[in-house]
């Protein structure tokens, strides 16, 4: 600048006293010396996004970098000579916009994620890729992914089944961005489980089987209710691919489905319907032990869930119908107090849950007719008549307990014959017996021996315990009380804000729970309750959170 001030200096002078003379009207400004000309023909070329060229001719060109996109620069060009400088030669050039990416591609598209991959621009210092859900949601859920400039395929993770998804990758040179290319696709439904099919089906219960549609499902979710019932009973049973409902009704249509659970949540359900069938009749039934007025019947159990059994005898040519309550473990028993000589019709029902009967099964059967005898005066002491030893008290339940004893004397009757234990149901949990065992002879009874016994209370689960926390679900666990329990009622609810008390059931034979469909950072209060045939224990309680 100090080689030019001098001779700028003169020319911005000379320049300004020309104009004075013309605005005087001196005339026409002195065109500037040939020393000072200024250049001519200016051209830019080579426009690109940062930078173009300025030519003179076909030697002297600069080039112009770091420049902003899509900009409209005014360019000036001075001859500066060793002491002065011509006027400006002007111009003006607009940069181009930064290079974009194109053939922006998305695929392989699952549940969860999708691949994005475009071809590269030119220059790019590297790529930003934002996706978000194309809907009217809350902007906090675009997501932003950047990558370096030899990137051109990413995967996205952790998106929402069935949801359209907006895609948008963006070239970027240092902090400034290129304009979009912007595309969209849609993920796909949780994959539902697959071909639920039906086998061992009975009057109580049934065998569900399933085949699992991925390797990503954490859970299997099984509902059933009656096809014409409200009540819907719910069950977790984790990844396996079978389940044996149980405590059914007879002749029952039911409606089941089940739910593949993934972390993203749960797929729509495959369903089918059944029906159970009729409770069974008692199997084979016998007599035996004839006399003039009684005889022994024997049965074979039809399933292991009958609870009782009804008898009835009545003489076939007309007279009272009597009647006795047979507990469903025990089958025999012993009809006395009839007619010599006399027919008897004998019918024999098996009671199940819910006081559903089966049909009766018949025999018919006579008595022994009286003979008359002759008695001797032979004189004759009777035998002694024993009690029993050891009687015991154990295996106390919460409806039930067993009885045994040692028997002292051969000639004990015993109901059945033979037997030296018995268990005692159904009774009522927390409740004192008193329990009598007294021997029959032939000729009387024998001394009785008793002993106090006490069912137990309906205990409530133990331990609980949470695992598994994550943005929407947890999983609950407890310690299962002495059997036999029904099963457990699970029932969970927020402690504060929205929602209402939310109840599920599970078999007894499940001990560990996964709860889904939770709201997020939420803290929950939970509930586990032991169901038995005679109530409900005390719930089990705890907190768990999101």
């Amino acid at each position: 600048m100090s080689d030019i001030v001098e001779g700028l200096t003169k020319t911005v002078c000379d320049r300004v006293d020309d104009l004075d003379r013309q605005i005087k009207g001196g005339g026409e400004p002195a065109p500037p010396p040939a020393s000072v000309a200024p250049p001519r023909d200016l051209v830019t070329s080579d426009i690109t996004a940062r930078s173009f060229q300025v030519v003179q001719g076909t030697e002297n060109s600069v080039e112009l970098n770091y420049l902003n996109s899509l900009t409209e620069y005014q360019v000036a060009v001075f001859a500066v000579y060793r002491s002065s400088a011509s006027e400006a030669l002007r111009g003006s050039a607009t940069t181009l916009a930064l290079p974009m990416v194109n053939d922006l591609e998305l695929f392989d598209i699952s549940h969860s994620t999708m691949r994005v991959r475009w071809r590269t621009a030119a220059g790019a210092s590297g790529y930003m890729i934002l996706y978000a859900p194309l809907t009217e949601g809350d902007l906090a859920d675009e997501k932003e992914v950047k990558v370096g400039d030899s990137v051109n395929e990413v995967e996205l993770e952790g998106l929402t089944p069935a949801t359209e998804y907006t895609v948008t990758v963006y070239a970027m040179y240092g902090e400034e961005a290129s304009d979009p290319m912007t595309s969209q696709q849609t993920t796909l439904p949780l994959t539902p489980a697959i071909n639920l099919r039906f086998s061992d089906v009975d009057h109580s219960s049934s065998r569900l089987t399933w085949e699992s549609p991925s390797s990503k499902v954490i859970n299997f979710r099984v509902m059933y209710v009656k096809t014409n019932g409200v009540q819907t009973n719910e069950v977790d049973v984790g990844r396996v691919t079978n389940w044996q409902l149980k405590n059914l009704t007879s002749l029952t249509e039911y409606t089941v489905g089940v739910f593949a659970v993934y972390n993203e949540g749960q797929a729509e359900p495959v369903t089918e319907s059944f029906t159970t069938q009729t409770v069974p009749d008692p199997l084979d039934m016998k007599s035996s032990d004839f006399s003039t007025d009684s005889f022994r019947v024997t049965w074979r159990h039809p399933a292991s869930d009958v609870l009782l059994y009804r008898l009835t005898w009545t003489p076939t040519e007309g007279g009272d119908s009597e009647e006795a309550i047979v507990q469903g473990h025990l089958n025999t028993y012993w009809i006395k107090g009839l007619n010599p000589a006399t027919e008897y019709e004998v019918l024999l029902a098996a009671i199940y849950q819910n006081d559903v009967e089966s049909d009766e099964v018949i025999l018919i059967e006579t008595t022994v007719e009286r003979t008359t005898t002759v008695a001797t005066t032979t004189t004759t002491t009777a035998a002694p008549r024993f009690g029993v030893r050891n009687m015991r008290i154990d295996e106390e339940t919460t409806f039930s307990m067993r009885v045994s004893w040692q028997q002292l004397d051969s000639r004990n009757r015993t109901v059945p014959t033979g037997q030296t234990s018995l268990v005692l149901q159904p009774l009522l949990s927390d409740t004192e017996y008193k329990i009598s065992v007294t021997p029959v002879y032939g000729e009387g009874d024998g001394p009785t021996a008793a002993r106090m016994g006490r069912t137990l209370p309906l205990s409530a689960p133990r331990n609980l315990r949470v695992s598994e926390e994550w943005y929407n679900r947890f999983r609950i666990s407890w310690d299962a009380p002495p059997p036999p329990t029904m099963g457990y009622r699970v029932v969970y609810q927020p402690l504060s804000g929205p929602g209402s008390a939310l109840e599920t059931f599970v078999g007894e034979d499940v001990n560990t729970m996964l709860i889904v469909n939770l709201l997020s950072g939420t803290e929950y209060s939970v509930k586990v309750i032991a169901s038995y045939t005679t109530g409900s224990s005390e719930a089990l309680s705890g907190k768990a959170k999101t």
